[in-house]
């Protein structure tokens, strides 16, 4: 299983990547994805359940991709791992704090 990653600087731009994705053969399950709060994550998150993909993700304060750190973009690995070793939970972040 070799990751997928990309960058982004739009929910359309993302689309573009999975569907590319989907053409050299790579069938993820999984999706690490950190984003500006820029993006529409509602739709963002429509995308990839389009492509039956789950998502884990935050949004971010500059997303990194390999050794640089972009600003108001999406940021995803695409992973290929069996749903049976996963499992993902919601919870609501409004009003926490990180510290």
């Amino acid at each position: 299983m070799k990751p997928f990653v990309f960058s982004a600087t739009s929910v359309q731009e993302v689309e573009a990547h999975l569907e590319n994705a989907a053409k050299e053969g790579v069938k993820p399950t999984l999706a690490i994805v950190f984003s500006a709060v820029a993006h529409d994550f509602k739709r963002l998150g429509a995308i990839f359940a389009k492509h039956d993909i789950d998502v884990f993700g935050a949004s971010s304060s500059g997303e990194i991709l390999n050794d640089e750190v972009h600003e108001e973009s999406i940021v995803a690995m695409l992973l290929d791992i069996g749903r049976e070793f996963y499992s993902l939970g919601m919870f609501e972040g409004k009003d926490k704090s990180s510290l």
